[in-house]
């Protein structure tokens, strides 16, 4: 399988021994696929792995949810946040990699589409909240449907994730055919403000079965 990442932005704090990596993993096959296994492992000088998924936390509850729930088209992308715990004596420059795994899946359907949305900083830089409108023009959706968040700084690289994901089970009227309101509660990892980050632009993607 082929893929590439853009938008990356890492950070090492050697004061608590935390590696931040974010971005969009894009997936470069011809075909849909839902990722199964996604996460950073990091190497010591000698090349061999020191951490584990156990010492990885992605940002925001239920990632592992969405992440196996949405299927990416050829082309499209899936934002990440994760936050890996080192052990003491491990430093981080270029010594790291993603562990991906992914299966074929049924396409998302092509024809939802996002019509509307603001951002309200009100809590920045704790939070940020997307607020919008979507529509399904067609059918009511059988499975899910979700809304996901790429808030990216003035170098367009990912500073934060936030995503809606819903099911026939959790919320089926926003699986129903028409125009529905969202909205995102975006958390940010500290360091975004200790690095003086600011919010420069997002996008909200969409995807549904």
């Amino acid at each position: 399988q082929n893929w590439h990442f853009e938008h990356l932005l890492t950070y090492y704090d050697d004061v608590f021994q935390e590696f931040y990596v974010m971005g969009e993993l894009v997936n470069d096959n011809d075909i849909d696929l839902t990722v199964t296994t996604f996460w950073p492992v990091v190497y010591d000088a000698d090349g061999n792995p020191v951490t584990t998924k156990k010492d990885v936390d992605a940002i925001g509850s239920g990632y592992k949810t969405l992440r196996e729930g949405i299927s990416l088209a050829p082309g499209r992308s899936l934002p990440f946040s994760f936050l890996v715990y080192l052990p003491g004596d491990v430093t981080v420059e270029e010594n790291y990699e993603f562990i991906i795994e992914a299966e074929p899946a049924d396409p998302s359907r092509d024809d939802l589409d996002v019509t509307a949305y603001e951002e309200s900083l009100s809590e920045w830089p704790a939070y940020v909240y997307i607020n919008g409108t979507f529509e399904n023009p067609a059918a009511d959706l059988s499975d899910h449907v979700a809304l996901v968040v790429s808030l990216y700084n003035d170098d367009e690289q990912v500073i934060g994730v936030g995503w809606l994901y819903v099911t026939a089970e959790t919320n089926p009227s926003l699986l129903t055919s028409g125009s529905h309101d969202f909205g995102i509660e975006v958390e940010m990892w500290d360091i975004i403000d200790f690095l003086g980050m600011d919010l420069y632009s997002y996008q909200v993607q969409i995807f549904g079965q």
